[in-house]
C-alpha cells in the first residue's frame, strides 16, 4: 500500500555562478529592505495588517518597537524557527525553542479580525486586509497548488511578454517586488501597486533595489518535480522545496 507523502521541510538556497558570489548577501539585504518597506506602509496607513515573526532571541525588543510605533500585535502560531522561504509553518513542540508568527495591525480590533479570518482560511478577507488586488485574490481562490507559478502562466512553458515587477518564481530567495501572486504576469492592477512598492523600496535603498531589478529582468527558467524547485538563472542556480508533483512542470521566462 502506498503511503501518503508528508509535506517536505522548508528549504531554500542558491548557488551563485562564478563572478556572482555577492548574491547571498544581496538577497539577504533585499529581504531586510522589503520587510522595512512593508512595515512602513502599515505604519502610514497604506495597509491594514502585515505578517510579523517574533524570533526567540529578540522578541522583547520587537514587541517594544511595535508598541512604540502605536501598533498592535496578535499571535497566530508558535512555530519552529526556520530560515529562508516557507510555504507553511511547522508548529513547535513544547520543549523546542520557537518563534511566534503573528499579525501587526494599526489597532487591536483589526489584528483580532485578521487572526479570525486567517484561522478560518477566509482568503478573500485575508487578501482584502492585505490590500491585494481584488482580481488576484479571486484568482488565488481557484489555484490548485500553493506554488502556482505554472497556473499563473496559464499552463504555458514559455512566456515572452510579462512584467518583471510581477515575477514570483525568485521569491524563495528574496527577489520579488510584491508579496502576492498576481492573477497574470501582466495584471494591470498588480502593476500599478508594484510601482508603488518599488518606489518605497528605492527610498530605503536604491542601489540594492536596482541590483535586484536587474536580476528580475534577466531570462530564467523555473521548474518543479518531486517537491523540488529548480531555477536556472544566468547568475545563479536556485533550489527550494515546494508541493509534491509527480510530473515535471516548467516555465521559461524569456
Amino acid at each position: 500500500m502506498l503511503q501518503e507523502l508528508s509535506e517536505p521541510r522548508p528549504y531554500s538556497t542558491i548557488l551563485p555562478k562564478v563572478g556572482h558570489g555577492n548574491l547571498v548577501a544581496l538577497f539577504h539585504e533585499f529581504r531586510r529592505i522589503f520587510h522595512q518597506a512593508e512595515y512602513g506602509m502599515l505604519k502610514e496607513g497604506e495597509r491594514d495588517v502585515s505578517f510579523f515573526m517574533l524570533d526567540p532571541i529578540h522578541y522583547g525588543d520587537q514587541i517594544q518597537n511595535i508598541f512604540d510605533d502605536g501598533l498592535a500585535f496578535q499571535p497566530i502560531l508558535r512555530t519552529q524557527s526556520l530560515r529562508g522561504f516557507v510555504h507553511s509553518f511547522i508548529p513547535a513542540k513544547p520543549d523546542q525553542i520557537a518563534a511566534y508568527v503573528g499579525v501587526v495591525a494599526r489597532d487591536l480590533e483589526t489584528a483580532k479580525r485578521f487572526v479570525e479570518a486567517f484561522k478560518k482560511n477566509d482568503h478573500t478577507e485575508v487578501g482584502k486586509m492585505f490590500c491585494y488586488p481584488e482580481c488576484c485574490v479571486k484568482a488565488f481562490l481557484d489555484y490548485k497548488t500553493p506554488d502556482p507559478i505554472f497556473e499563473i502562466a496559464k499552463g504555458k512553458t514559455q512566456i515572452e511578454n510579462y512584467n518583471h515587477l510581477l515575477q514570483q518564481h525568485l521569491r524563495y530567495w528574496g527577489p520579488a517586488i510584491v508579496p502576492w501572486f498576481p492573477c497574470s504576469f501582466n495584471c494591470s492592477e498588480s502593476y500599478d501597486k508594484a510601482r508603488h512598492w518599488l518606489d518605497r523600496l528605492k527610498k530605503i535603498d536604491v542601489t540594492t533595489t536596482e541590483k535586484v531589478l536587474d536580476i528580475l529582468k534577466q531570462p530564467s527558467e523555473w521548474s518543479l518535480l518531486n517537491a523540488q524547485v529548480l531555477v536556472k538563472h544566468p547568475e545563479f542556480l536556485g533550489y527550494a522545496t515546494s508541493y509534491y508533483s509527480a510530473k515535471k512542470v516548467m516555465v521559461r521566462f524569456a
